[in-house]
């Protein structure tokens, strides 16, 4: 009877002692696989965008992407990397008049500074974040009143998504605000809503 007893507190021992062993392995934080290291450099990308704002305006945009190079961390638990934004874009707005005249147009020349995070780095989700300046050829007019300034600070916040698994094609959705921060009154601003497609090189 004891020599029962002692098997049955030895076999549950030791079935406390795996269960434990194994709960304490899968506790463990995962090590980073080879899918989750740092890339060695980012690729330089070019795109092209469509948007819209709530002011009867739409934008087309075609720009190209420059990585910083050897910029890649690992912050607070996320992916992080950083490129400049060099864009091209041509504004169109309903007249102010509000006259069958048609649209007022703008072409404006930035560059935007943005940080892009990911979950991990093999994550095909993506978010950016940026600010930077942007120059018209002249002032931008809305439905609402004229920008003050040809010269405009132009800032962002975007989700993306990889199409493939070599990150080659990516879509974007982002929102765009520009204006001059107050500096010269008046400042309407504008806000666009824009969708972009992204391809690698």
């Amino acid at each position: 009877m004891r020599k029962t007893r002692k098997l049955m507190k030895r076999q549950i021992t030791l079935t406390i002692c795996s269960l434990l062993a194994s709960w304490s392995a899968t506790a463990e934080p995962a090590q980073p696989s080879q899918t989750d290291a740092l890339p060695a450099s980012q690729p330089y990308a070019v795109y092209a965008q469509l948007g819209a704002s709530p002011h009867a305006a739409h934008s087309q945009t075609i720009g190209v992407l420059l990585p910083w190079q050897g910029f890649q961390r690992q912050w607070g638990g996320w992916h992080w990397q950083g490129y400049w934004d060099a864009w091209l874009a041509h504004w169109a707005a309903r007249r102010q008049d509000g006259g069958p005249a048609g649209y007022a147009h703008a072409t404006a020349l930035g560059i935007t500074p943005t940080l892009r995070t990911s979950p991990t780095a093999a994550s095909r989700w993506f978010f950016d974040l940026g600010i930077g300046f942007s120059l018209t050829d002249r002032h931008y007019a809305n439905r609402r009143r004229e920008m003050s300034t040809r010269y405009n600070f132009a800032s962002h916040a975007g989700a993306g998504l990889w199409l493939d698994a070599e990150r080659r094609h990516a879509l974007v959705l982002r929102i765009q605000h520009v204006s001059n921060a107050g500096i010269k009154r008046p400042n309407p601003g504008e806000n666009f809503l824009q969708l972009r497609y992204q391809a690698s090189f």
